[in-house]
């Protein structure tokens, strides 16, 4: 759609824009129908490496080592994050992937914000997700996620329950909430 609008001065016809809700099977259709291409090897952006700072990029190294997958490196990211990063409660980006790692928490923002850089710094193609989601305590929450480029498609990654798995959403409902927007930077 970013390469239409582009290419087009106008965004295609089946992307729409509002505050409604969307149903992810309806957006699954959509990419399966209108095809969404990615090449990762030239001008994808959401290729783009953050900044190699020292202790993310150390740290995405260490996670890495012997793994013999791509796939494989992305679940020990996502794993260690998942497992090592504690949960706070606060609005945007506070810390960046450095700082949250320096304080070992960081809200949903600064989880993906972590899980991004180390993916990245992994050589692994990454992405953020920003949405409305109803959570399973019922409520509405803005919140953002990463997703990861593993064996040519986008896998979730939401690092902030323990519940969850690379691939798998248990904290709240996948099968209906309202995207707000995919980055390739975090704007907020």
């Amino acid at each position: 759609a970013q390469n239409f609008y582009y290419s087009n001065n106008r965004l295609p016809t089946y992307v729409s824009y509002g505050t409604s809700k969307i149903n992810i099977t309806e957006f699954q259709k959509i990419i399966a129908t209108q095809g969404l291409k990615i090449d990762i090897k030239t001008a994808n952006s959401f290729v783009k490496v953050e900044p190699d700072r020292s202790s993310v990029a150390a740290l995405a190294k260490s996670l890495i080592v012997g793994s013999t997958s791509t796939y494989n490196s992305g679940v020990s990211i996502f794993n260690w994050v998942r497992d090592n990063i504690s949960y706070s409660f606060y609005y945007n980006t506070k810390y960046g992937a450095e700082g949250t790692l320096r304080n070992m928490t960081g809200n949903c923002c600064d989880t993906a914000n972590i899980l991004v850089a180390l993916a990245r710094n992994a050589g692994i193609t990454a992405r953020y997700v920003h949405g409305t989601c109803q959570f399973s305590s019922g409520t509405w929450y803005g919140h953002v996620w990463a997703q990861l480029y593993l064996n040519g498609k986008w896998v979730t990654a939401d690092g902030t329950s323990y519940r969850n798995s690379l691939g798998v959403v248990k904290n709240w409902d996948t099968s209906n909430y309202k995207l707000n927007g995919i980055y390739t930077t975090l704007p907020f």
